[in-house]
Formats: structure tokens, sequence, C-alpha cells
């Protein structure tokens, strides 16, 4: 196999993915990449018809049409090539041609997630006006917060997501089984959330060892402790300079792959700027499943009036009735922090 590729492999593999799960693989015939979901790696109840994972594999493939032609190659990138297999994500066709470093090369491997708090900086009217221009398909739109007024108003409308992980056993579950709890587990599994990823201090962290139990949280929970959660997440989101919003038009597979792509070109201008991000993605997911009735055997008519309570209020703000919401971000600067871990490249070329 071409060395190339390989290299290029490692630069996709930098995109991120839901709880670190890291749900994809490769083939390589030739010049030809083809890029493959695997369904079991991501069995969150935010990842309900694989979107999620969707919008990972579009991280992944702004990777490498990015780092391609470092390495002297452009990528052709077809999207769901074979309606016969839904799992064939794309096929990434490398050409030759002249050797150029695309200007967001090196922000691949410093992009990260932050989920500490920030600290105050400005985001000036150029670094806006960039990041609102990125969306490059029909109905892909940045939008930003501006005013105090406006992210406090977000900072309670998202914090609510905080409350349904410890409301809701299999967003608990799911959380609780990809967390790593020693840097020698990290290591071992090369994915999953490091638990030094998460932000906590020390006191959160021991009690978060209590909080494995689903039995304890939800004891915890009659005396309000889910409501604590999402007053401590509210918090944190108000340390943000700006509240981002991503939104696409349409809600099929192709889409959610392309805003996938929107997604990380915003992460990645973000890491030119200086700026980082905490994404709010699996409330976004939640919404868009709860517009279409597809919760209703998962959640409580308490819980599902709130999250429709709050995509109203979220579209009204961004004027966006018609779009899909891809992903929410709390953006801002933060201080250096622990990066996921990712498994080495061998791991995710076979043989197909």
């Amino acid at each position: 196999m071409d060395s190339r590729i390989i290299k290029i492999i490692e630069y996709a593999i930098m995109a991120p993915s839901g709880d670190n799960c890291q749900p994809w693989r490769f083939s390589v015939t030739g010049k030809q990449i083809n890029l493959y979901n695997i369904p079991e790696r991501d069995t969150s109840l935010y990842n309900l018809h694989q979107r999620a994972s969707l919008v990972s594999h579009g991280a992944v493939l702004e990777n490498i049409e990015i780092c391609a032609p470092s390495f002297g190659l452009t990528a052709d990138i077809r999207l769901l090539p074979d309606q016969t297999d839904p799992n064939l994500i794309a096929t990434a066709l490398l050409t030759e041609c002249p050797t150029k470093n695309h200007e967001l090369l090196d922000t691949i491997s410093k992009r990260h997630t932050n989920r500490e708090a920030y600290s105050s900086v400005e985001i000036s009217n150029t670094q806006r006006k960039k990041l609102m221009t990125l969306g490059t398909q029909d109905g892909q739109e940045v939008w930003l917060s501006q005013t105090t007024a406006e992210r406090k108003s977000l900072a309670k409308l998202l914090s609510y997501n905080e409350r349904l992980v410890f409301e809701i056993h299999e967003l608990h579950q799911f959380l609780f089984e990809h967390l790593r709890w020693t840097d020698e587990e990290a290591i071992k599994t090369g994915d999953g959330l490091d638990i030094k990823t998460l932000g906590l201090n020390s006191i959160d962290k021991y009690a978060f060892n209590f909080l494995k139990n689903w039995q304890f949280v939800n004891l915890l929970n009659k005396v309000g402790f889910s409501k604590i959660i999402e007053f401590k997440g509210r918090q944190l989101l108000n340390t943000a300079s700006s509240v981002a919003i991503l939104s696409i038009t349409g809600s099929e597979p192709k889409d959610y792959v392309q805003g996938g792509q929107l997604w990380q070109r915003f992460l990645l201008h973000l890491a030119k700027e200086g700026l980082t991000a905490h994404p709010v993605a699996g409330l976004a997911f939640l919404l868009q499943s709860v517009k279409e009735g597809s919760l209703k055997n998962h959640l409580n008519n308490s819980q599902l009036q709130r999250l429709n309570a709050i995509l109203n209020d979220l579209q009204q703000m961004t004027n966006s009735n018609d779009s899909t919401l891809l992903s929410m971000f709390r953006i801002g600067q933060g201080a250096e922090v622990t990066r996921a871990l990712r498994k080495p490249v061998e791991c995710f070329i076979v043989n197909h």
C-alpha cells in the first residue's frame, strides 16, 4: 500500500466521534479509499439512525480532503455510492497533484474538545464573519450568539442535556461504559473518554466513582441531583465567549455526512484562531428524534415536552424553523487539557 495513503488515514482518524467511539473502517484498492461505518461501535440513544456516526464520517472526509494535497494527492469524494450497502459511507479516489499544504493542515492535530471552564475572550467581528460563511452546501448555516442575554438563554436551554444523562438509563449506561478511569486503561483501549478529559475537579472525579451505579443515581434524583448537574452545566456554558449553532437542510444520511464536513471545518477554523470548543451535539440529535417522534419509548412525557420547548426556542432564536439542528458548541479559550487517544491506524484498515 502507498505509504502516503496510510498517512492520509492517520490524519483522517483524528476526527471527533461520539464518546470517542471511532466508528470507522477503511479498505484501500489501489488509490481508492473506501470509508465504512461500523454501527455496533456507537449504540447510544444519541446515535439513532447512526446520525452521530454519520457526522463523524463527514469529519473524517473533511480531514482527507484537507491533508491529501500535502502528500501530492487530491481526493475526489463520492458520498454513499452504493444503495445496497448503507455502511459504505464514501469512496475517496486519489489522483496525483502538485504538493501543497492546506491552510488548515496543522489544525487537524491541534483540534480537540475542551470541557474545562473557558476564560473570557472577545471574538472579533472578522472572526465571526469568517465562521458564519463556512457552510458550503445549500442550507448549511453557522449561527453565533452575540449578546450576554443570548448566551445566558442558550446556557439555560442546552444544560438540560447534562441533566438527561443522569435521568435516562440508556444515556447514563453508555457514558459510563465508555469512561476510561486510568491512564493504563485509556492507553490499552485507545478509545472512549479518559476521565481526565471531562474537566472534573478532584471532588467531582471522586464522586464519579459512585455515580456509576444507576440505582444510586436514581435515588439521588429523588432529592434533585440531576437538577444540580443541570445547574453546573449551565455555569460551565456561561463561561463561553459565544455559543454556536450549526444547522443543515434535511435529515437524510447524506445531509449528516455533509454536516460533519461543516462541523470539522468549523472546529479547524476555531483552532486556527486559537479558540476551542465543547460540542453539545447529543442534544441536537435528541431534538431531531423528538421532532420525528422516535423517543416516545425512551423518555417520559415531561422530558419530551421539555425537549420540544427547547427545540422551539432554539429555532426561534436562530430563525431556523425549516432547518435541522446539527450541533451546538460552547466556544472560547481554555487551558491546555488531556486529549482523547486514538487506536493505531492499522486497527482501522481492513481487507473488505
